[in-house]
């Protein structure tokens, strides 16, 4: 009887301050990265000011890191981000703008890349003045209505790979 009551009382009682502390922790971990976002969000804003404060010509500029980094841009992820990161700050990309450009569009990316891509996004438009509107056309490319020919000869993995790309990419914009 009452003893039985009693544990019964103190494990629901246990498991509840086990939730409250679970959701505390969620809570903390949300508000981190929501202040995170609102910082890449301020920089970005101020990109222009920042821009004029940094020295380009002291960073690496040769072909063999650029098309390396290049390489890497193709192949975003939550793994690979700090080694991305590092090559930009490493490499002067000042005459492959508009290649970095086309391999962060190209990037196939899944919904767990997409904080990754919009912190090596953000850190390439804080750099490059032409980056960011550049990136947001051939992004929108994503959202080109196929002509009526292609949609009849796709099939359905190639529909599913569209559509796929076409959401992440709406993903990623929506965060930047």
């Amino acid at each position: 009887g009452r003893p039985k009551l009693k544990k019964k009382i103190a494990e629901e009682r246990e498991q509840r301050r086990a939730t409250v502390a679970d959701i505390r922790e969620r809570m903390a971990e949300a508000k981190k990265a929501l202040q995170q976002r609102l910082d890449v969000r301020s920089s970005n804003l101020d990109a222009a000011k920042t821009r004029l404060d940094f020295n380009l010509k002291a960073l690496d500029s040769s072909i063999k890191k650029n098309e390396a980094l290049i390489k890497k841009l193709r192949m975003i992820s939550a793994e690979n981000k700090d080694s991305i990161i590092k090559g930009i700050q490493e490499t002067n990309m000042t005459r492959f703008v508009s290649e970095s450009v086309d391999a962060v569009a190209e990037a196939k990316l899944k919904n767990s890349d997409i904080p990754a891509a919009v912190q090596i996004i953000s850190l390439l438009h804080l750099r490059y003045s032409d980056f960011g509107r550049l990136l947001i056309g051939k992004l929108s490319l994503a959202f080109a209505v196929p002509k009526k020919e292609v949609l009849a000869s796709e099939t359905e993995t190639e529909r599913k790979d569209r559509l796929t790309r076409r959401r992440s990419t709406l993903r990623l914009l929506a965060e930047l």
